[in-house]
């Protein structure tokens, strides 16, 4: 994977390893209509690291390149938040659960609730 500024993964580096796959031309054609695009103008602009990657956009182009949110969340932080200050912040993002885990973790929760409230949960 390409990287950018330095040897961490980047959404850059993600957004191009994705579109040398096959045809790059193509492959920025079919990511430009996905995303809503009419052409592949702002595809470009992202690869090239001229523009960033809007947030409202991270989920389709999770989506469209076969991730999962919770793993390009980091790297979207980190291509608005590029100074050494905020790594706390882009360290965090990367403790966000998947879906998956989210899901074990709602269950332990009430698991824990109805242990600590039994009259509660007999009652709903």
């Amino acid at each position: 994977m390409t990287t950018h500024k330095s040897d961490k993964p980047t959404l850059i580096g993600l957004l191009n390893h994705h579109l040398l796959k096959g045809d790059l031309l193509e492959n920025e054609w079919m990511l430009a209509r996905a995303l809503g695009y009419r052409k592949p103008f702002q595809i470009h602009q992202w690869s090239t690291g001229k523009a960033k990657v809007p947030l409202e956009k991270l989920a389709s182009l999770t989506e469209h390149i076969g991730m999962q949110l919770h793993e390009t969340i980091p790297l979207w932080l980190r291509q608005e938040l590029e100074s050494q200050a905020d790594t706390r912040l882009i360290q965090a993002a990367k403790f966000m659960v998947s879906p998956e885990e989210f899901t074990i973790i709602s269950a332990a929760r009430d698991c824990y609730v109805q242990a600590e409230n039994p009259q509660s949960a007999a009652n709903s």
